[in-house]
């Protein structure tokens, strides 16, 4: 196994909450080593998969840390369950076929993340996500071509990307009306814009008349909205 670089740990906002997952408060934790050899005890290993490119990526363990890292990272003696990861898009290059992916990891067991990127053969250009109001810094998840997949939040240019069609869901934002998925094809040599307009929920008051007929019968009656009972 490769010799493997201390993984550098920060708390930034979860791809996983874009696919709908949840998990518990962020905190950091794990043994982020730098070794030579492989350990005699369990390891979860992250190999980057392109010759002198460095690609990036974020781990989500079973307790909601968060890693940010680059290259090849080792962690030793991590928590039982579940691990995420998400690979982050690399100019020229295919994102891995499993992305996100996941693996279950088990006391004294080993697993090992591989981010098997591709060199994009055929046109390239470039994808601006612009979602509006910018200070909002909406999130949204990228589809694309060969199953590649991309989540950030706010404003974002991705560089040479592979031609064909990206498909963009914008995620819901509290106070928002939530902006529709929108396809569109990449065109070589050419820039694609994805923009999205946030239009804030107005709340509307207005007057409900109950007017039941005859007016001599007096009927009694029950009023109640999706809220509960109103009269």
């Amino acid at each position: 196994m490769a010799n493997y670089r201390k993984m550098q740990t920060v708390l930034t906002l979860t791809f996983l909450v874009l696919l709908g997952l949840t998990m518990p408060g962020c905190e950091t934790g794990g043994d982020l080593v730098a070794l030579d050899s492989t350990p005699a005890t369990g390891w979860l290993a992250i190999e980057s998969g392109v010759d002198g490119i460095e690609s990036s990526w974020i781990l989500i363990a079973p307790d909601g840390t968060e890693t940010y890292g680059s290259g090849d990272s080792l962690l030793t003696d991590p928590q039982s369950g579940d691990y995420w990861i998400l690979w982050e898009p690399v100019e020229e290059w295919n994102s891995p076929p499993m992305n996100p992916d996941s693996r279950t990891f088990t006391e004294g067991s080993t697993e090992t993340f591989l981010g098997s990127y591709a060199k994009i053969q055929g046109g390239m250009g470039d994808i601006k996500i612009d979602p509006d109001p910018k200070e909002l810094r909406a999130r949204w998840n990228l589809h694309g071509p060969d199953g590649f997949f991309a989540a950030g939040k706010g404003r974002r240019t991705l560089k040479r990307r592979a031609t064909g069609e990206y498909t963009v869901v914008w995620s819901a934002m509290e106070g928002y009306v939530t902006p529709p998925e929108a396809k569109s094809m990449l065109q070589q040599g050419a820039t694609l814009e994805l923009r999205a307009n946030y239009m804030p929920v107005v709340e509307t008051v207005g007057t409900i008349e109950i007017d039941p007929n005859p007016d001599s019968i007096h009927p009694p009656w029950r009023l109640e909205s999706d809220t509960g009972l109103i009269h």
